[in-house]
């Protein structure tokens, strides 16, 4: 055999080495951000009220994340997929994080915890459109699906939210901090190894496809469903450890809570991609709405920890389904080279307006009506989801008879 004939294996193996790099970075990276989601998130709420703040005052800074991701959501998306620079767009706004989000432990007056939450939220909002819009475009030809990359950021978010139960024994609530900054300082560091898009498009296509994309009512009611589960779910994440530790449940309680619904979540990611293709992406978002429906009326109606951990092992079903439907749903809906600003405008739609209103709306509620009523209220939300992406499904049907 010739040299030359040599030269193409040689390539083909240089492309699959670079392919499963890239493929563990992604992986790497879910790990390392899940991981920071679950230092963060479970026992932020616990930590305002620590420092003296009001329901409503939580609900306020839990509102200013998904405010700045409305905007910045997508602008960030846009900016990247026009640019093709999201490789570089993903480690510095994981980086740009972490200094307003450590110097929280220092500040004590609302308007400058308001500040700060707001600038972590303008340089996290792109986050998750991006590293999913990653994970989508590195499994294209493989043998990988989203799911099976995704799925990464359950042990890591098991891993440190059981973890961060005793850590915080030991250093106090500020600790969750800086073992966030920790993780997301590696987690950067892991997304410098992720490649260039594969998709490019040019500015007059961008701005054609961006508008036929925003015109398609199938898209418009799936957002509206993606809307109101972002409500309910904002609302789960700002007051279920209150309303946890109002029945009498402990913070190591709290942790465990959240380690049974994120090990909830692995079967469905690992087999999301057999999920899919069985129910499609439309039937996948019917069963996670269906779930939600059922959880937040369990959850409204215990009385005692015990049952409130047990309806934590819907998580899987509902919170997985809906994912993996969205992201699949929105990924089938958006034009080539428009990949991370679709999944920007589903960000902006579930954990930007719909987690806006969720966390200003929660906090009232909670606060005049406590947590039974609040989650009654967010089953409600879930059921008119539920019938909103029934009438996006019928609506694709009549078009696709026609």
């Amino acid at each position: 055999m010739t040299a030359e004939a040599k030269r193409p294996a040689l390539g083909d193996s240089a492309v699959r080495a670079a392919s499963a790099r890239a493929l563990w970075a992604a992986r790497a990276y879910y790990f390392l951000f899940y991981g920071a989601v679950g230092v963060y998130y479970p026992y932020i709420s616990l930590y305002f009220r620590q420092t003296g703040l009001s329901g409503e005052a939580i609900g306020v800074l839990a509102a200013l994340t998904p405010l700045a991701l409305i905007v910045a959501g997508p602008a960030w998306g846009a900016l990247g997929d026009r640019f093709r620079i999201q490789r570089h767009l993903l480690p510095f706004v994981t980086w740009a994080t972490i200094a307003p989000t450590l110097a929280i432990v220092y500040m004590r007056p609302f308007s400058g915890l308001a500040a700060l939450v707001t600038l972590a939220s303008l340089f996290s909002a792109p986050i998750i459109p991006l590293i999913d819009s990653a994970a989508l475009d590195l499994a294209e030809g493989t043998t990988q699906s989203y799911g099976r990359l995704r799925v990464w950021g359950t042990p890591g978010y098991i891993l440190m939210t059981y973890a961060m139960g005793s850590v915080l024994k030991l250093t106090g609530l500020g600790g969750l901090f800086y073992v966030y900054a920790g993780m997301m300082m590696l987690a950067g560091l892991a997304a410098l190894w992720l490649p260039a898009r594969q998709h490019k498009i040019e500015r007059r296509n961008f701005r054609r496809g961006l508008g036929q994309f925003l015109r398609h009512r199938s898209v418009g009611l799936f957002l509206i469903s993606a809307f109101l589960a972002g409500i309910s779910f904002t609302a789960y994440n700002a007051f279920f450890s209150l309303h946890l530790q109002d029945m009498g449940g402990s913070l190591y309680l709290v942790g465990l809570a959240n380690v049974l619904s994120a090990l909830s979540e692995l079967p469905v990611l690992f087999f999301s991609a057999r999920l899919i293709r069985r129910l499609g992406a439309g039937g996948a978002l019917l069963l996670g709405y269906g779930a939600y429906t059922v959880r937040w009326c369990a959850l409204a109606l215990a009385r005692i920890p015990l049952v409130a951990l047990i309806t934590q092992t819907l998580h899987g079903v509902s919170w997985g389904a809906t994912t993996v439907g969205s992201v699949a749903y929105m990924q089938s809906h958006s034009p080539k080279g428009l990949e991370a600003t679709g999944q920007s405008v589903l960000g902006s739609a579930t954990s930007g307006l719909g987690a806006a209103v969720g966390a200003l709306g929660s906090g009232w509620l909670y606060d005049r009506f406590g947590g039974a009523r609040l989650f009654l209220v967010m089953s409600a939300c879930c059921a008119l989801g539920l019938l909103s992406m029934l009438a996006a499904m019928a609506g694709q049907r009549q078009i696709s008879n026609e």
